[in-house]
């Protein structure tokens, strides 16, 4: 892929598991000098697809994987608007409302199946003019049918004002977040899960385990 300003090869790469095989998606600059989403197969595709869907913007950062029995992704958060993936053109679009605050919503990880239920991690971005851009985090939890169930109040995971989370394991007792500060720190933050479903009750505290 072309390389233009600080974009050479192919960023934040997310994984996910369909039948028995890993697929990724990551960030690079398709042929026509856009950036937006690539992907295949993880390990097998030294040649990352272009991922297109036919009304996308010039700068596309956030799909991400829907867990299922066929590769689906979601396109953005407001409205809700997923389709699923057919070679490398999205396709088959589904639109679902949602409430007013993910109209600030953007990726951030894949879905992961807990139980009956598929959780995400979505971010939200804050900027006052002259300071850094400020990452704040929610978790959405969805049925299995994408069907919205409830989503946390904005949480931070470390001082740092620039946080992107790529990663997210959920257990019956631990919820597992693996996330970047300033684009330079790599961190994996392993929570209680009682913690983390407090935010969903309106209790702001998280513990680390």
């Amino acid at each position: 892929f072309p390389s233009h300003d600080n974009y050479v090869g192919t960023e934040d790469i997310k994984l996910a598991l369909y039948n028995g095989e890993i697929y990724y998606t990551g960030t690079a600059l398709h042929k026509n000098g856009n950036l937006g989403i690539v992907g295949g197969k993880y390990f097998y595709n030294l040649n990352p697809q272009e991922y297109t869907y036919h009304s996308q913007g010039d700068c596309e950062k956030n799909w991400v994987y829907i867990p299922g029995d066929s590769i689906r992704m979601i396109y953005k958060w407001y409205p809700l608007t997923y389709g699923s993936l057919v070679g490398n053109q999205l396709t088959c679009m589904v639109t679902k409302e949602m409430p007013q605050l993910f109209h600030l919503a953007r990726g951030s990880t894949n879905g992961f199946r807990y139980n009956n239920e598929i959780w995400f991690l979505v971010h939200y971005v804050h900027q006052v003019s002259g300071e850094p851009r400020h990452y704040y985090h929610s978790f959405v939890v969805f049925d299995l049918d994408m069907n919205l169930k409830k989503y946390s109040r904005p949480i931070k995971f470390s001082s740092g004002e620039i946080e992107y989370a790529c990663g997210l394991v959920v257990e019956s007792k631990k919820v597992i977040v693996t996330h970047s500060v300033w684009d330079r720190e790599s961190h994996i933050k392993v929570y209680q899960k009682e913690s983390i479903e407090d935010l969903f009750t309106g209790h702001f505290e998280v513990k680390l385990s």
